[in-house]
């Protein structure tokens, strides 16, 4: 749990000199005004960033939003990476969401934390205040991390005491929120004027991932150790199989041994995780999807992106009949891996660095994925793959709707659309707010898509 204030040319037009105040070490974070709306740059902003880094604060940077004045969140968004990016790497954008005007239009404000995240590669925080969130939908804004305010009173705290701060924020649509600006009368050392404080509900690090934004090697290891156990059905059937030869039919075969077909869809569902599609994950692979492992290693020889030596993240190769993993990690002159189709199910297994059977290792260019694992906007290409799926409904049947029973889940996959999986289809639609018809159509389909 850290301390800190948010501050803007207000306290700066007040003579308050940062320097003092923060010469006391209590104060670990700083929050400063950059812009508002598409015209207003704060004349403080630089200097006191500046102070607050030198001292060894912690630093975020917000944006006041006008959607009210009828702005576009991507006019507003472009005007304020413009006076953030000197402080890209180094702070957190923040949008300050406050004019009642606007408050229902949670849609301008998701749009607005989706650009600047990939602008930044930072995740951004949104502030409001409880009741504002308490009174409007913002369940679309959820994967951002929240900042709420709630005062209980005006009386003046000194210096952090939060004894007489009464009851915390209890807010609607976050699971929970990670700072609290729990007074606008709050007095410091060194500065005779009202202060914002808050308490940051984290550490340092936290607070430093939040700037550097998701790691996608982070992330694709996390969507291969969530499957661990899953196991294949007859004749080698997996629902990777399935999704991966639907997206690419010439060379990933749905029914083939699937060790290689499942580090493509790790990397792949990690690129829909940053919003991106399967561009990128083509990319990301060094040049396209593949079941036969031998044609991945000779991809990554082909773009000079092999090594005897391994990393986390790094796809790791075996000799003889061909067979591939993730390495989540090397300890101990071990290689800990997370593989598909290890025993016909995705297991983790270790190997000494030495083993013979490895006959080296690929690198995914991870290096072109930034930005936020959050549910961003989809890319063209994503969209795209949504409008190739067939249209399916009662009685429809094949391939496309086991892919659909698997990704909905809960369903026995067997490639017939009846009662089970139309009801299972139709909760898709309700709880994402599209038209409830129990059809799949492309609308439905990017939104699955855009889930997994």
């Amino acid at each position: 749990m850290l301390y800190g204030i948010d501050i803007s040319n207000h306290q700066g037009k007040a003579g308050m000199n940062l320097d003092a105040v923060l010469k006391n070490g209590k104060t670990k974070f700083v929050i400063c005004k950059a812009t508002e709306g598409t015209t207003y740059t704060d004349p403080y902003m630089d200097s006191f960033i500046s102070t607050a880094i030198k001292h060894g604060c912690l630093v975020a940077i917000y944006h006041y939003a006008r959607a009210d004045k009828g702005n576009s969140a991507t006019d507003e968004a472009n005007f304020f990476y413009k006076v953030f990016k000197k402080w890209k790497g180094k702070a957190i954008p923040v949008l300050d969401w406050e004019e009642h005007g606007a408050a229902w239009n949670a849609k301008w404000a998701k749009a607005w934390l989706d650009k600047i995240a990939k602008l930044t590669g930072s995740i951004p925080i949104f502030y409001s205040y409880e009741s504002m969130i308490n009174a409007n939908d913002y369940s679309s804004l959820t994967k951002y991390p929240l900042w709420v305010a709630k005062y209980k009173d005006y009386v003046i705290d000194y210096n952090y005491d939060m004894s007489a701060a009464g009851n915390k924020p209890k807010v609607k649509w976050w699971d929970s929120y990670i700072m609290w600006q729990w007074t606008s009368s709050g007095r410091l050392d060194g500065y005779n004027g009202n202060l914002d404080c808050n308490v940051y509900y984290g550490t340092s690090a936290d607070w430093k991932k939040l700037i550097s934004g998701y790691d996608p090697i982070d992330v694709t290891l996390e969507i291969a150790a969530a499957e661990v156990g899953y196991h294949e059905g007859a004749n080698n059937h997996t629902k990777y199989g399935d999704e991966m030869h639907a997206l690419q039919p010439r060379n990933m075969d749905a029914n083939a041994p699937w060790c290689d077909c499942w580090v493509d869809w790790c990397i792949y569902k990690m690129c829909q995780r940053f919003g991106y599609g399967a561009d990128m994950a083509r990319k990301v692979l060094c040049g396209d999807f593949d079941d036969y492992t031998y044609a991945s290693v000779d991809l990554y020889k082909k773009a000079k992106r092999w090594s005897s030596v391994p990393a986390r993240g790094h796809q790791i190769f075996f000799g003889g009949s061909g067979h591939t993993g993730l390495v989540d990690k090397i300890v101990d002159n071990k290689v800990y891996t997370i593989e598909g189709n290890a025993g016909d199910e995705v297991r983790r297994k270790v190997y000494d660095i030495g083993d013979s059977r490895i006959i080296g290792y690929g690198m995914p260019r991870y290096d072109l994925v930034s930005g936020t694992a959050v549910d961003v906007k989809p890319s063209d290409d994503i969209i795209a793959e949504a409008k190739k799926m067939p249209l399916l409904k009662k009685g429809s049947k094949g391939r496309a709707v086991k892919m659909l029973q698997a990704y909905l889940g809960g369903l026995t996959i067997d490639g017939e659309f009846g009662s089970k999986t139309a009801s299972k289809v139709a909760a898709f639609q309700r709880e994402n707010h599209l038209t409830v018809d129990s059809e799949v159509g492309p609308k439905t389909w990017n939104a699955i898509i855009k889930s997994l």
